[in-house]
């Protein structure tokens, strides 16, 4: 398949691109773009059939969830249900590398919650990855660009490599973020499942003190 690369430089001229990329991923199609981590591979997270297309390029394994990327708190609230409580903590933490594992409402597909019931859902940092997810109007799925027991892809040249002619788009911005992966947390128990690119120090400034 033909695989559209669009190179971003500088911090302006992006608009038409990520449009672009926004409406393909909204519509079924499958992108890859830069988030403030490392690269992602998205589409639109309500649809099943888009979502089970980037489990089979990735060689992912149906039991493994997928991170789900949401623009705002509104957003937010149209996926998942935010335990009593927290909705302040979240605002103070985002947007961030923090992955926050939360129940989802019935619009989420299962196969985005490998059946689990609960939905990883944060709002990223990276402001094109923001774009995106505000110009598809619909939450994002993005687990990292690289296809499964590879390492993930921290370049545009590197999604390059792994994706093209696999995928419908591949938004190329050069390094992404810090290439460490999110942290992900577990609410309303407040519980640490995997250490990343948030730190302890900052969960605890937004949340409170965590758990033994």
């Amino acid at each position: 398949m033909q695989t559209i690369i669009m190179r971003l430089g500088g911090s302006s001229g992006h608009t038409d691109a990520v449009r672009a990329a926004a409406r393909i991923m909204r519509e079924g199609g499958v992108a890859v773009f830069p988030t403030e981590t490392v690269y992602g591979i998205g589409t639109n997270a309500l649809d099943g059939k888009a979502c089970a297309r980037v489990y089979r390029i990735k060689g992912r394994e149906r039991k493994k969830a997928l991170i789900v990327l949401v623009s705002d708190m509104q957003m937010l609230g149209r996926i998942a249900y935010v335990p009593r409580g927290y909705r302040r903590a979240l605002s103070r933490a985002w947007p961030a590398p923090l992955t926050v594992i939360l129940r989802s409402k019935p619009c989420v597909p299962s196969i985005v919650t490998a059946g689990t019931g609960t939905v990883a859902v944060r709002i990223p940092s990276n402001t094109i990855a923001l774009a995106l997810i505000r110009a598809a109007g619909v939450p994002l799925i993005a687990p990292s660009a690289n296809p499964s027991g590879l390492k993930p892809s921290e370049t545009g040249a590197q999604a390059i490599r792994y994706f093209k002619g696999r995928v419908d788009a591949i938004l190329d911005s050069g390094r992404a973020g810090c290439g460490v992966p999110s942290t992900i947390i577990a609410l309303p128990e407040l519980r640490v499942i995997r250490e990343g690119a948030f730190t302890m120090r900052q969960i605890e400034r937004a949340f409170g003190r965590l758990r033994a």
